[in-house]
């Protein structure tokens, strides 16, 4: 089932949105009007990110986190089949590269 919720919010993810850079990508989204995923290592990280985002955020915006194991295939492409089953398409993707050279 797709989640109407954020029909009609453009869907961004950022991956590293919990700190730094990735951080400020996610604030700068939401005040754009964005749906904004915040993919992160740990759901502890991405929870509190998520709470810090959307504190400091106008009021109509809509955050959440996202979790896969990047080194871990199969966790990706599990996060990626549940994502498209649920959610209009993504329309804007931001990656922290490192993430994938360790």
């Amino acid at each position: 089932m797709i989640d109407t919720t954020t029909d009609s919010k453009l869907i961004a993810l950022v991956t590293g949105g919990n700190a730094g850079i990735g951080f400020g990508t996610c604030r700068g989204l939401l005040e754009a009007g964005h749906h904004v995923i915040v993919g992160t290592c740990s759901q502890e990280k991405g929870n509190a990110a998520v709470d810090s985002l959307l504190a400091g955020a106008p009021a109509e915006s809509s955050a959440e986190a996202l979790v896969p194991d990047l080194s871990r295939l199969d966790s990706v492409r599990s996060a990626a089949e549940s994502f498209l089953a649920t959610r209009p398409p993504l329309r804007l993707r931001a990656e922290r590269l490192s993430a994938l050279s360790g």
